[in-house]
């Protein structure tokens, strides 16, 4: 991950069993985690994508790095059921989110079903919103094992994006 010069710290970070989790603050909005990854002058590697999904078992939350796409298909074998697609605006909404706020170590998301994509896991660290457009944290994916529903799988594949 790139060191950047412009980090906000907020003196509140939030705490999950034995992790610490710093927060920060962008300048502007941001929603892609391409968009992400550039404001914070990180790796797209780095930059925590997580997509809630509908399914016919109900809300799934999936984990994968900025730069992979999570393969639909094998979700539904893996969770053997018939349904399941990215959640609609008006579903996000009713959760409470909406487009570039799904963070998955706070409130709705945390008390979801998780799929993390294996591969996360062996990355350091980690950047995802904090809930907001303009605030995220920086903390070690390990923390999402921490979830009392969560699965460990090959739930993502690798997207090329141009400059």
């Amino acid at each position: 991950m790139k060191k950047t010069s412009n980090l906000k710290y907020f003196p509140k970070p939030i705490q999950r069993s034995n992790f610490l989790i710093k927060e920060y603050k962008l300048d502007y909005e941001v929603i892609s985690c391409v968009q992400a990854s550039k404001a914070k002058n990180i790796h797209l590697v780095h930059e925590l994508k997580s997509i809630i999904l509908s399914t016919s078992n109900g809300y799934v939350a999936v984990h994968t790095s900025g730069d992979r796409k999570i393969n639909l298909r094998e979700i539904k074998n893996f969770l053997k059921c018939k349904e399941a697609s990215l959640c609609s605006p008006k579903e996000l909404f009713d959760l409470g989110l909406s487009q570039g706020t799904v963070c998955p170590i706070i409130e709705p998301t945390w008390g979801l079903h998780h799929l993390i994509s294996r591969h996360i896991l062996n990355l350091k660290i980690v950047s995802t919103n904090n809930g907001t457009r303009t605030g995220y944290y920086i903390f070690s994916p390990k923390i999402l094992l921490l979830t009392k529903a969560h699965e460990v799988g090959l739930f993502s594949s690798p997207i090329f994006i141009t400059p």
